[in-house]
């Protein structure tokens, strides 16, 4: 929000701007794993690895969506392109960037949604 209003107080066109939005995971070390390897059931431990969860995915297609931005998906490899997680379909994570901002409705899997095993998320 902080760039977004930023970006505003310039002359730049946003309809000319797009914003990368990444799909992965990532460890305090610089590590990655997919989905579909934390959704094979490989434990993780939240307070050392950012997962978003479809919901968070969704609110930023959403976001991107309302201040007219393009937007740019990168990092599908990190996705779930397997379906391991039993979702609808594969690259959930995808696919809730594009619902919301296509302003659909979120696209919810409780594999891809994972809870940390030491500090679940509230």
């Amino acid at each position: 929000e902080e760039v977004v209003s930023n970006l505003k107080e310039t002359e730049i066109c946003f309809n000319k701007i797009s914003i990368t939005i990444p799909i992965l995971t990532k460890n305090n070390n610089n590590t990655y794993k997919s989905y579909s390897e934390i959704c094979k059931g490989e434990l993780f431990d939240n307070s050392t690895m950012c997962v978003q969860t479809s919901q968070n995915y969704f609110d930023k297609g959403e976001f991107l969506r309302k201040q007219k931005f393009g937007i740019k998906v990168e990092g599908a490899e990190w996705d779930d392109y397997n379906n391991t997680c039993n979702c609808i379909s594969p690259f959930n994570g995808f696919y809730n960037v594009y619902a919301g901002y296509k302003n659909r409705k979120v696209i919810p899997c409780s594999e891809f949604d994972v809870q940390s095993t030491v500090y679940p998320i509230k």
